[in-house]
């Protein structure tokens, strides 16, 4: 069995990281590591635009890189050969193996990032606007990924796996696109998004997390799009003091509950299959004008949604 769950992972990992390497060597590059810098942190520190495209890119070779990563300059472009083999082990000396702060326009991918612990998450944006976290894998850290205050960004084609926390945390942030990412086997949500704005998880896939795979937590404008929730200890979805969600085509079964709403307003939630949960398809309070179906009106529950198989019934309002 443990045989088959690393092929599998290996597989997973070759199709979501296979063009990273391609991409890097078809790159020009300002500065590569460690042929022109012997540390990633020295590259950042000391690299300059030497094509004049207004870009800063560094290419990092594969290779055990310990350290931690800070970066405070904008327009960089951070790219691993292999992120299965460029590997970035951190030493908790930073809230991040790689943190970004304030700073825009910066491309991290590629990477395995690891190392943190339980006291530093693997890459963290903090005030970071119009950038990138591209193919990395997050893992043993305290969240994976993780944006504070950061507008304007994109998660594309990640894994956050064994983490401490959260696989991806958004917290207070704006126009946010997590994008086909995986988050598996985490001690806490697979995906989180706290005092959000128009926050979006599209195609994403949270399996076995510890406790809810996507939590929506005070936020306004949140859609889930697609993807899957396995396997949880709560529910699949959950959506708490939120309003204007939309969930979407999502899968959520052997959780808790397939979803479970409290205190929203004017959400919809509209052809998910909630399905062969423990409790209950649907579990819900306080929601108000709540749609259940893409046909005209304020739907209820289960509306549209295939709420079949579940331990306890399709709905329940608390």
């Amino acid at each position: 069995m443990e045989l088959r769950s690393n092929r599998k992972l290996a597989t997973l990992l070759a199709m979501m990281f296979v063009t990273a390497s391609l991409a890097a060597s078809a790159s020009a590059q300002d500065a590569i590591v460690p042929d022109d810098f012997g540390s990633i942190s020295a590259a950042v520190f000391g690299a300059t635009d030497v094509d004049g495209d207004g870009t800063v890119e560094i290419f990092v070779r594969n290779g055990m890189y310990n350290e931690d990563v800070f970066i405070q300059r904008s327009n960089l472009e951070l790219t691993g050969e292999d992120p299965r083999q460029t590997i970035i082990q951190g030493n908790g000396g930073l809230p991040a193996v790689v943190y970004v702060q304030q700073s825009s326009n910066v491309t991290i991918q590629g990477f395995k990032v690891q190392g943190g612990g339980a006291v530093a998450d693997g890459i963290e944006f903090s005030r970071v606007t119009n950038s990138l976290i591209f193919e990395c894998w997050a893992t043993g850290n305290l969240d994976g990924f993780s944006l504070g205050r950061s507008d304007n960004n994109v998660v594309r084609r990640c894994l956050a796996s064994n983490n401490a926390m959260e696989g991806v945390k958004l917290r207070i942030s704006n126009n946010v696109e997590v994008n086909r990412v995986v988050s598996r086997n985490n001690s806490d949500e697979g995906f989180q998004a706290d005092g959000t704005q128009n926050c979006s998880f599209l195609n994403c896939r949270s399996r076995g997390n510890l406790s809810t795979g996507f939590d929506i937590d005070r936020s306004i404008g949140a859609t889930i799009l697609g993807g899957f929730a396995t396997g949880h200890i709560d529910a699949g979805v959950r959506v708490r003091e939120s309003s204007g969600t939309l969930v979407q085509g999502v899968r959520s079964d052997q959780n808790e509950n397939g979803l479970r709403i409290e205190d929203t307003n004017g959400s919809l939630f509209t052809m998910n299959a909630f399905i062969n949960n423990r409790e209950w398809g649907i579990r819900m309070e306080n929601s108000t004008n709540d749609d259940f179906s893409s046909a005209a009106g304020v739907n209820p529950a289960p509306g549209d949604n295939d709420v079949t198989g579940n331990g306890f019934g399709t709905v329940r309002v608390d």
